[in-house]
């Protein structure tokens, strides 16, 4: 009876453990995630980046074009002037005083101007 109370509770133990490692199994494949989405992100700014100061973006360029070659922009504004859109893009890892790409929309759709800032 001894016996069986001991590795009644052995078991236990053992079950507790494992849910422990289990949690962190998915913190570390949930991590390696992370690290896979930031990577592709500095890829495709670096991408825009380099297009927009090297001019190989143009005017009239439509905005889904824009989406599927570069994805979502960190922020949207509208413009108040002419009811187009302004696309912001940041480097992911650094956030302020860091290079910076704005795509400026009109309300058509079309890219009508673009700004670079930073290295």
């Amino acid at each position: 009876m001894l016996v069986t109370l001991v590795l009644l509770l052995c078991g236990c133990s053992v079950a507790g453990n494992y849910s422990q490692f289990s949690g962190m199994a998915q913190f570390s494949s949930s991590q390696n995630q992370l690290a896979r989405d930031l990577y592709e992100q500095k890829k495709l700014f670096q991408k825009l980046f380099n297009d927009a100061r090297k001019s190989n973006i143009h005017k009239g360029q439509p905005k889904e074009e824009i989406l599927y070659l570069y994805k979502q922009p960190l922020l949207v504004r509208r413009s108040f002037l002419d009811g187009g859109e302004v696309f912001i893009y940041h480097h992911p890892d650094i956030y302020f005083n860091g290079p910076q790409v704005k795509l400026i929309f009109n309300k058509d759709n079309k890219l009508d101007n673009w700004l670079v800032t930073g290295n």
